[in-house]
This record gives structure tokens, sequence and C-alpha cells, in this order.
């Protein structure tokens, strides 16, 4: 390769009296001619043999130069013609010394000598330069943080006093190479520029004007490498320090450990014409990052590789996720809808126990990030539970139903019989409903029972007449032979009877007639329920004959009027308080003995749990110190009223929202805050609950006698007033929200492990074969399609109940 200095005559150096070559004899069968790297010259001699006269200049010409290391190489060489001499031994051969020009390919070359066009000699020259030592073990290594040394040699005659040398790799050139110094050899790259005279203008030295005129690129201009000199024969050391840029993949812009090729270029200068030859060395190079660095491409690789298994968890995880966390979330608050239309016939456990459970899965519901690959099996849990909270719900509303018919049927005076097996087939319903877990075996049983109370409601069909009547007719016989009925009318009663009592005793033209034996005929005739409501009254009086002692005391003389009265006038609610009136008499606790021990402190409130906390069922009850009032009929002649007032936390969404809505929230469709409003319930027992964003729940119970009237316990007894007629109980929060955030960060963590040794692995495997390109959206492909990742981040999914897998 040739290339122009671009410097005046007298700043080429001039080729050394050492390196000038001695005439060769070359040609076929001789040896190569010499040819210094700085020169493009050489001098040989040759026979020329039957010339037809003496050869001169213009009878001499060349061929074509061929160069092996340089096959498309088209320069002809020129000839001149230094001296010739006839040889004496033969009449037309003739010695010349040829001087050959144009010799610019390095190594070997050859090229034919024409004796007036005819080929008379092939010349052979040998252009040496600097070879490049093999590595021992091959390749080079580059290290990033330490020097790359290369090994040359000089393995010629010739001394060369300036060489500038460059290495390309991966399109970024290094040309600061550091070369090892030889004593008295200066090469003129490193010379100082002459200090100007005084007073006379400085002129930019050569070497600063070209890289003034590089910019940016410091081995834009050849001027701008370092240069050398190396003796004859010599060895030496070229040392730089690897560009960034060479450890990097082209393809992938990564760095990673790889083999490059590589260009080593020197060029000779100090040649004749002021001509530089330009020698091209190939070059293989093992660069090997440090460890930070190749721990940094690892890093961001691995990054991008785990943002690509995030998405995939994103999309096929935690999407389906967030849909069937909606989804549960629609059907537990459609469950809500259905429990707040149970109205307050129904005992407050059931309500309560339904609301509480409908916010139990609410909460399970929202324990668990659905980004979480573990929601599956949170959700499953709500799925399995959902149907057999459905199931208890509709059969709490069947049993309000059957409660509202039943209070209905009651203001109707109907028969006493059928509205006391109706209340027991409740009641064994309420009982069981009341459990936390029910067999089938149990639901079965519950559903004959609403059927049958349900259908004791209903209008009876001649069957059922026909039954009750048969029922009617077999009580008024055992009636009709307890009290000696041998005419209408006369009623054989116990001596101890008062003559009040004989008051309750019918007309006897209100019974069956004497030829009416089974009474059939006077059933039919008054009606099945008057029938059963006389003999529902006769019944209650011959249970108060049992009951009544031989020598009765005061209450029992006492009561008997008023139980007469009742019996004699015989309704549903009559007969209602007389047989309540028979429990109290048999028990001797009356509804002032309840009174007295509310005023005396002889009562408490219990709490189960004691410790209260959101979305949990509390039972509060009224005990009394006397076990045997806890029981007492006379206890239902008082009637306890609760009152719950839960107050909220402060929040500051809620206060924003409760702000917005009273300056016009109401015009865009904002739903009003929920007021704290008190919640009341009736009964010696009840059963409360309190959501999650209640801090506490202040409690306050009062009671009232049959008549109405409240019952004043402030003034007669200062332990019971101040100690549990009011209290206020704090709310403890629920440890199931942070238990699901620990379990979050745990399973968060697990992952990461998992993944840390397939990730790696991939992450290396990525950079190593530089199996992609240097696009970030690529490596997030890549982590994304993962089999490996994909398996560790999503696992086995559950499908949603009721699905199709």
């Amino acid at each position: 390769m040739l290339a122009a200095t671009g410097l005046p005559a007298d700043a080429q150096e001039r080729p050394q009296p050492a390196s000038t070559p001695a005439q060769t004899r070359v040609g076929v069968g001789q040896p190569v001619a010499v040819v210094a790297a700085n020169s493009d010259e050489a001098v040989v001699r040759v026979v020329l043999r039957d010339t037809d006269g003496e050869p001169s200049n213009e009878d001499l010409s060349t061929g074509l130069l061929v160069a092996a290391g340089q096959p498309g190489l088209v320069v002809r060489p020129g000839v001149v013609l230094l001296d010739k001499e006839r040889v004496t031994a033969t009449k037309g051969d003739f010695a010349v010394t040829l001087r050959v020009t144009g010799l610019f390919a390095f190594g070997e070359s050859s090229a034919s000598l024409l004796y007036k066009g005819r080929q008379v000699e092939v010349l052979r020259f040998s252009k040496v330069g600097l070879a490049l030592k093999a590595a021992n073990p091959p390749p080079y290594i580059a290290h990033e943080d330490h020097a790359l040394m290369l090994s040359l040699e000089n393995p010629s005659g010739f001394e060369y006093r300036t060489v500038r040398v460059r290495l390309r790799v991966a399109d970024k050139d290094a040309c600061r190479l550091e070369a090892d110094a030889f004593p008295g050899l200066v090469p003129q790259g490193a010379a100082q520029a002459p200090s100007p005279a005084p007073g006379a203008s400085s002129a930019p030295h050569p070497e600063s004007a070209a890289l003034s005129a590089a910019g940016d690129d410091p081995c834009k201009s050849h001027l701008a490498w370092n240069a050398f000199s190396v003796p004859r024969y010599a060895a030496m050391t070229l040392r730089v320090q690897p560009p960034a840029e060479w450890f990097v993949d082209p393809a992938t812009g990564y760095l990673r450990s790889a083999k490059r090729n590589g260009l080593l270029t020197l060029r000779f200068e100090g040649g004749t014409g002021g001509l530089i030859h330009e020698q091209n060395l190939p070059i293989e190079v093992q660069f090997e990052p440090s460890p930070w660095s190749l721990s940094k491409t690892l890093a961001r690789v691995g990054a991008l590789l785990l943002a690509g298994a995030v998405l995939s968890l994103f999309l096929h995880v935690s999407v389906p996720n967030i849909k069937r966390k909606n989804l549960l979330k629609d059907q537990l608050t459609e469950a809500a809808k259905l429990t707040t239309t149970i109205s307050s016939e129904v005992d407050s456990t059931l309500r309560v126990l339904l609301r509480v459970e409908r916010l139990a899965l609410d909460e399970l519901r929202q324990s668990e990030w659905p980004i979480s690959p573990s929601y599956a099996q949170c959700a499953r849990r709500v799925e399995q539970a959902l149907p057999t909270l459905k199931r208890r719900i509709d059969a709490v509303r069947r049993l309000d139903a059957t409660l509202i018919r039943l209070k209905l049927a009651t203001t109707q005076n109907p028969a006493p019989t059928r509205i006391e097996q109706i209340e027991s087939y409740i009641a064994s319903v309420s009982e069981v409903l009341k459990q936390d877990s029910l067999s089938e075996e149990e639901w079965v049983f519950l559903n004959q029972r609403l059927e049958a109370a349900q259908k004791l409601l209903r209008e009876p069909t001649q069957a059922e007449k026909e039954a009750f009547e048969a029922l009617l007719s077999g009580r008024w016989k055992a009636i009709k032979a307890h009290f000696q009925i041998d005419e209408p009318g006369k009623f054989h009663l116990s001596s101890n009877l008062t003559q009040r009592m004989s008051a309750c005793v019918p007309d006897a033209r209100l019974l069956p007639n004497a030829d009416d034996l089974d009474g059939i005929k006077w059933i039919r005739e008054v009606g099945p329920t008057r029938a059963d409501l006389q003999l529902y009254a006769l019944n209650l009086l011959w249970e108060f004959e049992f009951l009544l002692p031989t020598q009765a005391k005061d209450h029992w003389q006492k009561e008997q009027g008023e139980l007469a009265d009742l019996l004699a006038t015989p309704v549903l609610d009559n007969l209602r308080k007389a047989k309540s009136l028979l429990r109290e008499l048999a028990e001797n606790v009356s509804e002032e003995t309840v009174v007295e021990a509310l005023q005396t402190g002889m009562a408490d409130i219990a709490m189960d749990p004691a410790i209260p906390r959101p979305n949990q069922r509390i039972r509060f009850s009224v005990r009394f110190r006397d076990a045997r009032l806890n029981t007492a009929a006379a206890r239902g002649q008082v009637t306890c009223h609760w009152t719950f007032c839960d107050r909220r936390r402060w929040s500051l969404g809620r206060a924003m929202s409760r702000q917005l809505h009273r300056f016009g929230g109401w015009m865009v469709g904002m739903e009003a805050p929920v007021p704290e409003k008190p919640l009341g319930e009736q009964g010696w027992s009840v059963h409360h609950y309190v959501e999650r964003d209640i801090k506490r729940s202040d409690i306050s119970v009062r009671f009232s006698k049959a008549s109405g009237k409240f019952i004043d316990l402030s003034p007669a007894a200062p332990p019971a007033g101040p100690v549990w007629h009011t209290q206020s109980e704090p709310v403890y929060r629920s440890r199931r929200s942070r238990e699901g955030s620990q379990r979050f960060w745990i399973e968060m963590l697990q992952i990461g492990a998992a993944l840390l040794v397939p990730l790696a692995t991939l992450a290396s495997q990525t950079v190593s074969e530089g199996s992609t390109g240097g696009s970030w959206w690529q490596l997030v492909v890549i982590g994304f399609a993962s089999d490996t990742i994909k398996s560790i981040l999503v696992g086995r999914q559950d499908p949603p109940a009721g699905s199709t897998p």
C-alpha cells in the first residue's frame, strides 16, 4: 500500500547507509532480493542471455508485480539500467545491473523481466517489514484493567528510524501504543520542534497541526500515531490500554468474553520521494472484561430478563387474578345485598352470623395481593365457601319469610296447636342454622322443617283438615275423661282450686252435646280454630291442677284470679300469657324478682370473645348471678334493649369525601358518607359485629317492664349503673392483613431465591452466546418466553370455580 506524507522534501528522512542493500544477483535459481520496509526499490544484477546486441533502457521493461498477500495489486515496477557488462564466456550474454522501483507489496513478490517484449527472467523480491510474534499460548489475551502487550521483531538487516503504529479492533482505533526505546534511536515523530528565533513568527509543527485537524478522533491523522524506532534484528514489545469499546459485542452491545480479529497497521517513513509504506498485520485477541464490568452487564441483562418474566407474571397471573378478585367482589356484594333484606324477625345470631361470614370471606379475598401467584389459593378458598354462604343466606331468607307470615297469622287469632307446631319447626331450624358447619343430613332436616312450617301456614287440604279434626277429637276425649264431664257443662274440678277458677269453665252450650261422644260434630260446627282455642284453654286448666300444690301458698292463691281471667277468654295472646304464668308459678320467680335483681346490681354483661376484633361475631348477654334467673320464664316479662354505636377511625379519604359531598358532590353523583347511626337489638342475649374501620363501639343497655315502662337503675344501686349500664369497648385491629403482607414478602423472597440460579444462568448464556440483538425489548421477550422462569413465577394456576379446565 502507498501513502503520501504531505511533508516537504527536506523533512523526509533519508535512507541510512546501513539500509542500502548490496547488489543482489536474482533470477530463476538465484536468491530473493530483500527490500527495506521504508523503500520501494531494489538494485539487482541479472544475466541477459542470447541478446542480439547491447541492451539499453528502452529494451528493458517488467510485467505486473505479483504478490501472494495482495492478489488484487496492480503495479508495474519500473526498471532502470545502471550498468552492463558482456560475459566473456559467451557472445550474446550481458550481466546488467538494474534498479527496480515500485516494490510496494510486503511479503514475497515477483515480476517478469522483459527484453524487447520477451520474458527473459523472473525477478523475486521479499519486503519483510516487522513480524508479529505468536502468543504463547495463543491467542493474545486482553484484560479490561490491564495493558495489552504485543511482541514484534525485525527479521531483516534494515534499521527503521520512524515507524508509526495503530491497532484497530471492532472499528475502534488505538494509536497511543507505547514501544520499547533503544539508545541512540529517536523517532522523528517523538522529536521536539525547533524553537523559533527571537522576533520570528513561529510556524505550526506538522504533528500539532495534524492533531488539531483530527478533532475528537486522535487517530484520524497518521501523524498522531505513536512513533518508535527499531534496530536491525531487534525484538520489541508494544503496550496499549484497550478501549472499552473493544470488549463490547457489536451484535448485542453488551460486554462479554470473546475472540475478535484486529489489524495492526505499521507505517514506515523515511523512504525516497516522501512515500509512506504501510504494513497490515492481522491479529486475533481474546478480550476478557473485568469481573465488575461483567457483573454489571449480567445484572443489566438479568434485570431485563426479569422484567420480561415479571411481565409474563402480570399477564398470565396478575391479570386473571385481578379479574377473579373482582368477580368474587361482585358475588360478595350481591350476598351483602341479600343479607340486608333479612328483617329483625330473625334472631340476631343468624343475622350477624351471615354478615360476619360474608365479611370474613371478603377479608380473605383482600388478604393477598392479586399480583402474587399464591392468590389463586386464597381465591379458591373463597370460591369454595361462597356456595355454602349463599345456601345459608337462602335458608335464612326462607326462615325470615316464614316468620313474617307467622307474625301475620297470629294477628288473625289462629289455632294455637298449629302455631306451636310452626314455632317448634322454626326453633329447630334456627338452632341448626346457628352451627358453623352443616352436614348434608342437617341440610335435609332443615329443608324438611321449613317446608313443614310453610305447609302449616297455608290453607290446609281436606286430608289435613280431617287429620286435625281427629287430633282435636282425641284431645276432647282426654279432657272429658279427666274432668269427668257426664253432663254438658259439669266439670269436676280439684278441691284445692278456688271458686274463681270455675269462671274459666265454658258454658255447656259452647261444648259438645251429650250425644256427640267424640266431639267431631261440635268441632265441625264451631270450626277447628275455635275448637282448638277452647280445648287449649282446658288443657292449661288441667295442667294448673297438676302444678297446684295441695297446700297452696299465697302467690298461687293470688295468681289464680288472673289465670282464670286469661283462660275465660281463650284467644291466642291470653293463652300464651296463661302458659307463661304457669311457668312463673312453678318456678316461683316473678317479674318483680327479676327487676329487684337488676336494681340491686346482681347482673353483669358478658362478652364473648373478651377481645373484640373486626369482622368477628361477638355475643353480648346479661347474666344474673343467681343462676335460676337466667332460665326463668319471668325474665321474658322484662325486655332488654341494646344500643350499639360504632365509632369509625379517622380517615383522610372519608373526611375529604364528606367535605366534597357537602360542597356539591351530590351534583356529580357522589355518594354521601355512611353516618354513624346507633343500632338497636332486643334480647337477653344478642350478637353484634364491627367492621374493619371501627375504632370503638359504645354499648348501652336499658330494661323495660311488660307494661313498657323503663326501669330506673342508676340511683338504686351504684354498682349497677356505672359498671354495665353504659360502656365503651375498644376494637383491636385484625392481624390478617398484616399477616397477608408478611406472607407476600416471604413469597417474593422465596421466588427471588428460586429465580437466582436460572436467571443467572440465562443471563450468562445470553451474554456469552450473543444470541440476541442489542435492543432491550429483545431481552424482555426472552425473559417473557423463558419456560424455566415462567414455571417458577407462574406455576400451576387453578381455574376459577365452575370454569371448565
